[in-house]
């Protein structure tokens, strides 16, 4: 069995203080505020139910948005709406809500769990699961030259029947494009040394989620001692990072490969694809010590 993990300070979102409005119409159609959720770089998620009582998650854009904020959230919208996949968070609408003066994304409501939840009661299949879905995802992400730009732990849901979710594009962006921000434990070392050019590609995605089940799975970051990197340090990259079986021996060797293909700070040397991993590392049914 995985050992348990406490999660690092660095993978929680905390909730804020501000008020919650008690009902919110998008397009004519009223959502009943159930509660708030938490709170994201670029807005806040609420719980909601319509008039026929579905639950609905809808995000509301941040105040105090300029112009150029207020189009990355429609970005956003736009994103979501023309993904259709079953391991991807599906939007609905898109709109204004006249009484609060907000624009809001409404969204499927995911009943789960975050990944670094998920694993702490979960098979060490169940979590080669989670990571092939999230691979799947990435791929079908990648096809549609989508880059999601914010792959984590905390992004990525598990439903009550073991599916994945991934969540939260708020940073999403074309191949190509400048990258709008991303989550310093999980952004890949080129992009760290040069990050006012930095350009979103297909490896920003997998090296986060090498990172994410490299944490998973062992407890530590691969790079960074202290699992807070608030600030980069090109030092912390020159090292080789220890195999994930050297400090969990009770896991799958295959994972050795894999992980450290996917994490390697040569972007040269890095597995860069999410189709080369799905067919170069079956991992069958794990062995659980």
């Amino acid at each position: 069995m995985v050992r348990t993990l406490k999660a690092p300070k660095f993978l929680m979102n905390l909730f804020t203080n501000e008020s919650s409005p008690s009902l919110i119409r998008i397009n004519q159609k009223p959502y009943r505020v159930l509660k708030k959720l938490h709170q994201t770089h670029n807005g806040t998620l609420y719980l909601c139910r319509n008039d026929a009582s579905y639950p609905f998650v809808l995000k509301r854009q941040n105040d105090c948005f300029d112009a150029e904020d207020e189009r990355l959230f429609l970005d956003e919208y736009d994103i979501l709406r023309s993904l259709k996949h079953q391991n991807i968070v599906g939007a609905i609408d898109y709109g204004l809500d006249k009484d609060t003066g907000s624009y809001f994304i409404v969204m499927e409501y995911i009943q789960g769990k975050r990944l670094w939840e998920a694993v702490q009661d979960s098979t060490e299949h169940e979590i080669y699961r989670y990571f092939f879905q999230s691979l799947q995802a990435c791929e079908y992400l990648h096809d549609k030259g989508i880059i999601h730009c914010d792959i984590k732990p905390d992004n990525i849901l598990i439903t009550g029947d073991r599916t994945v979710k991934i969540s939260d594009f708020g940073v999403g962006s074309k191949n190509g494009a400048k990258l709008k921000g991303l989550s310093p434990a999980f952004i890949a070392p080129e992009h760290m040394i040069d990050c006012e050019e930095a350009r979103a590609n297909p490896a920003t995605d997998l090296f986060a989620l090498g990172v994410s089940f490299y944490w998973l799975l062992t407890g530590a970051h691969p790079y960074y001692p202290d699992h807070e990197p608030m600030l980069f340090q090109e030092a912390y990259f020159k090292k080789t990072p220890t195999r994930p079986t050297t400090l969990n021996p009770t896991i799958n060797p295959k994972w050795n490969d894999c992980l450290m293909g996917l994490i390697d700070s040569d972007p040269r040397q890095r597995l860069t694809t999410a189709s080369k991993i799905v067919n170069g590392f079956d991992f069958g049914s794990p062995q659980i010590e």
